[in-house]
């Protein structure tokens, strides 16, 4: 590397390199980027809803929905005005071919030898969503119904799941029976859930029962 020489009157001589100079002041600092969106929370905040008897009618339907996420709705010790009786359920009423769902039902054993059974059911576009299987003797109130429903304000499809269980008198066998079912399937409209009703499929009066409904 080439030495930096000066002239200095009479003679080429090195010129030597002085001190560094100070540091210079620190700039200001450039403007913070925006903020991102806040992630989902770990736990849904649920809070109850609404709750009370079942009505002295067909349906029970409880409206004003659309601003929540996630449903959860049990109903328990359900009776009707005649024996013979099951339970269907909808969302904002819509009775076209638009819930897809599989559903699987089991049996106890019952009295005089009558086998226990169990099956699956698949469904492509019922019109309602039916936790057991129907023709059911609802006479006495021991069962209950547990459903879920998820995605329920997206434009997107809503999800839901759910569980029943019932103990009812069977005239086949003449002795009490007791059957549980379970669900899982999605109802195929992109709208939100503004309400949900549970409705009694053999047209006849709800006359006892309890429920509650909370939502996220």
């Amino acid at each position: 590397m080439a030495q930096l020489k000066y002239w200095n009157g009479s003679a080429w001589v090195d010129a030597v390199v002085g001190a560094q100079g100070p540091t210079g002041a620190t700039g200001p600092t450039g403007v913070t980027g925006a903020t991102g969106p806040t992630g989902p929370s770990g736990n849904l905040a649920v809070s109850q809803i609404a709750s009370g008897s079942m009505p002295a009618s067909t349906t029970l339907t409880i409206s004003s929905l659309s601003s929540y996420d996630y449903l959860l709705f049990i109903a328990y010790d359900i009776t009707n005005d005649i024996s013979d009786s099951y339970d269907n359920f909808r969302i904002n009423g819509n009775s076209g071919s638009n819930y897809i769902y599989n559903r699987n039902t089991w049996y106890n054993s019952g009295p005089n030898s009558y086998a226990p059974t169990a099956y699956s059911r698949w469904t492509t576009g019922s019109s309602n969503i039916n936790f057991l299987n129907q023709n059911r003797r609802y006479n006495n109130s021991n069962n209950m119904f547990v459903w879920e429903l998820r995605n329920c304000k997206s434009a997107g499809f809503t999800s839901f799941s759910g569980i029943a269980a019932t103990q009812y008198y069977d005239t086949n066998v003449s002795g009490n029976q007791s059957q549980t079912g379970q669900i899982q399937g999605i109802y195929k409209v992109a709208e939100a859930v503004s309400s949900i009703s549970m409705i009694n499929g053999s047209g006849s009066n709800y006359n006892a029962g309890s429920y509650v409904l909370w939502g996220a």
